[in-house]
């Protein structure tokens, strides 16, 4: 279900560690945590850094993305 308002949205884990994430808003914006290879760990999972890493990607594609659209619907007119 999509939304109007961009939000991270945790859609696979392992466990209670979060691996792949969302946005709310977009049908195509995917997030996975680059430390999960294939089923195989690459170091000791840590919940907070995965979570951590999702969130950076999110922020960043909200800040590309979504800021995008919003100046682009203003007329591209933003005050500073």
């Amino acid at each position: 279900m999509r939304t109007d308002e961009p939000k991270l949205r945790i859609t696979r884990r392992y466990k209670t560690l979060p691996l792949e994430a969302e946005c709310s808003a977009c049908a195509d914006a995917r997030f996975k945590v680059p430390f999960w290879n294939g089923g195989r760990w690459r170091h000791m999972p840590s919940h907070e850094v995965y979570e951590d890493n999702l969130q950076g990607q999110f922020e960043k594609h909200v800040i590309d993305v979504h800021q995008m659209k919003a100046g682009e619907e203003n007329g591209g007119n933003e005050d500073s």
